[in-house]
């Protein structure tokens, strides 16, 4: 787990994009630059979450929201025998309107939340939570560029970056799922024999990178 601050954060693989970039890398942790950059978007065009914007910038209820609109016409589709899997839909895993209910009453817990004690890692907050309130392993993703700087790797945890952003929070903890092998290489030099060895580097390498951007 890394920590980043997610004002610093200037661009974003998200949508069809990121899709594109996973088809491309298929899981692998070091990328190089014509697999990803193509794909980049400002993440001012795509971040605050539309959700979050309705939610507390526009300061809409919950229930004016297109999200929550959306929802509930996945679980409509899902109760009247059109569609087998409403999550598809966008429904996530609710599968009633009170499910639905349950869903926007865990957001804004969370955005509560974080405003008042400051955002924690979700693998501590699971911890005697309900799977459908924290997933294990959920937590924020970024991609390492070329020029060292995170990117918000947009595969899960969108509202709560969102939310992090809005409110200024200083530091995140995040997993590091991509790294720029020429940014990599530049830093390592000659990498050292053993994988033990070589990704304790990487570590380091991230670490002390992350920490000089977020001084």
């Amino acid at each position: 787990m890394f920590l980043i601050t997610p004002s610093r954060v200037r661009l974003i693989l998200e949508g069809k994009n990121l899709q594109r970039f996973r088809s491309k890398t298929n899981g692998r942790l070091i990328v190089s630059g014509h697999e990803y950059l193509p794909h980049l978007m400002p993440i001012e065009q795509h971040v605050p979450h539309p959700t979050i914007r309705e939610l507390w910038i526009e300061k809409r209820g919950y229930h004016e929201t297109e999200q929550y609109l959306s929802m509930m016409q996945a679980i409509e589709a899902y109760q009247s025998g059109e569609c087998d899997n409403p999550s598809r839909m966008g429904a996530y895993w609710c599968r009633t309107p009170d499910d639905v209910e349950r869903y926007f009453e865990i957001l804004i817990q969370a955005h509560d939340d974080i405003r008042k004690n400051g955002y924690k890692a979700q693998d501590h907050l699971r911890e005697g939570k309900s799977s459908r309130d924290h997933k294990t392993g959920d937590e924020m993703k970024i991609l390492i560029d070329g020029e060292g700087n995170p990117v918000f790797h947009a595969s899960g945890a969108n509202h709560r970056f969102s939310i992090c952003r809005l409110l200024d929070i200083p530091h995140v903890p995040c997993r590091v799922v991509a790294i720029d092998n020429n940014w990599l290489m530049s830093k390592m030099g000659r990498p050292p024999a053993g994988f033990e060895r070589r990704s304790g580097i990487i570590r380091k390498i991230i670490e002390s990178n992350l920490c000089r951007l977020d001084a």
